[in-house]
């Protein structure tokens, strides 16, 4: 049976599960989700909003906007959960080249060399500083030990069947070229230590200090947490013909197979039971707008008196406009039953053969359009609703897809309110329960850290328009 294997890693992890490296990946492992060039100081830190409603030609036009999103609102935490996979393939590529950008005390993204340098207009503050481990790293090593550390404890307490296991890279620095082997050359660069001195490092002296600090990450993983890793069988040369560039971590093609083949031996596949998490971030509404996507202007949030709760209130009764609706942030899934679970109080409303929820099924992450979706599940409201009061719905649906979102809607004029949006994996439709806050709602908590609503508030003074 094939094993589900995440990744959180770079090219040489990512690039096993690419056919043009290796042939028949896809006989031995099913990839439920993954995510590249990320830092584990940036996963585990506190999500960072994003106002999706922000538009501008950078924006629109870059394609990494959507892995942006994703780095920013730390979604593979709850992705972990949903998709529940056999092994989480891990490296520390990113960690020990790229860094983090600091954005508060407790919030970080990875330094990405480029990508989404013209995307921080979409959050409220812009990053104060960058902390690189070349330049500083003893600062580094202790954030990156105390984010891994705190990153394997998650996975044992939510996914204690999961393998983590550690991709081991030893970085290249001799290119094979047709006739020759020669060294490859890093350039000089220049940075801030830890005083907030500029400092040089010279090219000779760059491949020296990665390979220290990526050693000592993996020292750390594999000794001292007692990961188990792979590696190849011996030392590897970069590709200058490697299909994304030469690089320190593009090897010729004898280092994929041979880590492909350590990785089928020291996988495993785990006995999953299905848990009682909720996957579905701020279905309470305790964080007003955040994790919400294309905010409609009828739609707000209130408190119910004399309670603790909130609630989603749709007032559209002077409203013409057909479709009203207010989208989730995507939900990683893999093929399987989920099964939401929400309270309705429905006032007025002017259709009932018309959906009160819906549900789309996607394979790429950054759409919600009805044209682009896969599958589309519609709810409708009881046949003897009762008014002016909350009732509970449960919906059960098959996911073929990688990623689904959810909809509160109303078709025309209505007054409807929502609470209590829940999502479990499983066909749960007949006894459910509800389950609590999601895990990054729980991280919220536990760091006693309130969001800026950038739904609500606009973009930050960083933003490149054009």
């Amino acid at each position: 049976m094939k094993k589900k294997i995440s990744i959180i890693g770079s090219c040489p992890s990512r690039d096993l599960f690419n056919k043009m490296f290796v042939t028949n990946w896809r006989d031995f492992f099913e990839v439920v989700i993954e995510r590249f060039q990320t830092s584990f100081i940036s996963v585990m830190s506190v999500p960072i909003p994003v106002n999706r409603n922000i538009k501008s030609k950078e924006i629109n036009k870059n394609y990494y906007s959507k892995y942006f999103y994703a780095e920013c609102e730390k979604s593979i935490i709850n992705g972990l959960v949903s998709t529940q996979p056999d092994v989480i393939l891990v490296d520390f590529y990113a960690d020990a080249v790229y860094g983090v950008q600091k954005i508060s005390d407790k919030q970080f993204i990875t330094k990405d060399p480029g990508h989404w340098d013209d995307l921080f207009g979409c959050i409220s503050l812009g990053p104060k500083e960058k902390i690189i481990a070349l330049y500083r790293p003893e600062e580094y090593l202790i954030l990156f030990k105390k984010a891994f550390r705190k990153f394997v404890k998650l996975i044992n307490d939510y996914l204690p069947s999961a393998q983590i296991i550690v991709n081991e890279l030893h970085l290249a620095n001799k290119i094979k070229l047709e006739n020759s082997i020669e060294e490859f050359k890093f350039t000089d660069v220049n940075g801030v230590d830890s005083a907030g001195k500029k400092v040089m490092i010279k090219g000779e002296d760059r491949y020296n200090i990665y390979c220290n600090i990526i050693g000592e990450m993996n020292k750390f993983a594999i000794q001292e947490l007692g990961l188990t890793s792979i590696k190849g069988k011996r030392d590897y040369y970069i590709n200058p013909n490697h299909s994304w560039g030469p690089g320190m971590v593009h090897y010729e093609k004898e280092f994929y197979i041979d880590v492909f083949k350590d990785l089928i031996n020291k996988s495993r596949e785990c006995v999953s039971k299905l848990n009682n998490e909720n996957l579905f971030t701020n279905g309470y509404f305790k964080q007003n707008t955040l994790f919400w996507d294309a905010w409609n202007k009828n739609f707000s949030i209130k408190n119910i008196l004399g309670n603790n709760q909130r609630v989603l209130v749709y007032d559209g009764r002077k409203n013409n406009n057909l479709f009203n609706q207010v989208w989730s942030y995507a939900i990683e899934g893999v093929e399987d039953y989920y099964t939401i679970s929400f309270e309705m109080k429905i006032h007025e409303i002017s259709s009932v053969d018309k959906p009160i929820f819906e549900i789309r099924t996607f394979d790429n992450l950054g759409l919600f359009n009805f044209k682009d979706c896969i599958d589309e599940y519609k709810i409708f409201a009881k046949e003897n609703y009762k008014l002016n009061c909350f009732e509970k719905y449960n919906f059960t649906f098959f996911n073929k897809c990688k990623f689904f979102r959810v909809a509160p809607y109303c078709y025309e004029q209505g007054y409807l309110e929502w609470k209590n949006i829940e999502i479990v994996r499983g066909n749960r439709s007949d006894n459910i329960e509800f389950h609590g806050y999601s895990l990054m709602e729980k991280t919220l908590m536990n760091e006693e850290i309130t969001l800026n609503d950038v739904n609500l508030i606009g973009c930050n003074k960083y933003a490149k328009f054009g």
